[in-house]
């Protein structure tokens, strides 16, 4: 029954389910509340608490966000220096496979 309660309060506020938190003293009141006006009044009243937001600071974000744009190069140039990256490796791996 709490459970609906506490779901109805969500979307009565349009917040999520975990930053509501009811006064255990007021339960009887909460729960014959039906509408959302009544949650409202609730909250008003002080029976029913809302937490508050938890989340990252915003320079946390923007690092996690810098990543490194848009590519410039050319085809060709791309393509030459993996060739060149390959044919090492591929000399490499043959002095391997000799030893």
């Amino acid at each position: 029954m709490i459970i609906k309660k506490k779901e109805l309060a969500a979307k009565a506020l349009k917040i999520g389910k975990e930053r509501v938190k009811f006064v255990r003293v007021r339960l009887d009141e909460i729960k014959d509340a039906i509408t959302k006006q009544d949650i409202r009044d609730l909250v008003e009243t002080g029976a029913i608490i809302i937490k508050p937001v938890k989340g990252r600071r915003t320079n946390i974000k923007r690092k996690n966000r810098k990543g490194q744009g848009k590519v410039k190069k050319k085809v060709n140039k791309r393509k030459r220096e993996y060739v060149e990256m390959t044919r090492k490796l591929r000399k490499h791996v043959k002095l391997l496979k000799k030893q």
